[in-house]
């Protein structure tokens, strides 16, 4: 739904993308996984430049399905 509405607005100025952010080290991603070893999963500041970087101004991206593992080098 996300990367139709970017189409729709391909000549405004809003920006539209979508990031998979992937399993993160969070309390609902511990309670939901209780067995899991959460010190193998990247912490959320981890993965924040990737939502920081498509938040700037100068930020052109558009219309796009992003990793955010494979955006921050944590593959």
């Amino acid at each position: 739904m996300a990367l139709t509405y970017a189409r729709e607005t391909e000549a405004g100025n809003i920006r539209v993308n979508v990031v998979n952010p992937g399993a993160t080290r969070t309390e609902m991603r511990a309670a939901a996984y209780p067995g899991e070893d959460p010190l193998t999963l990247p912490a959320p500041e981890a993965i924040a430049e990737i939502f920081v970087a498509l938040a700037e101004a100068g930020s052109t991206r558009h219309g796009e399905w992003l990793d955010a593992r494979d955006y921050c080098g944590l593959r």
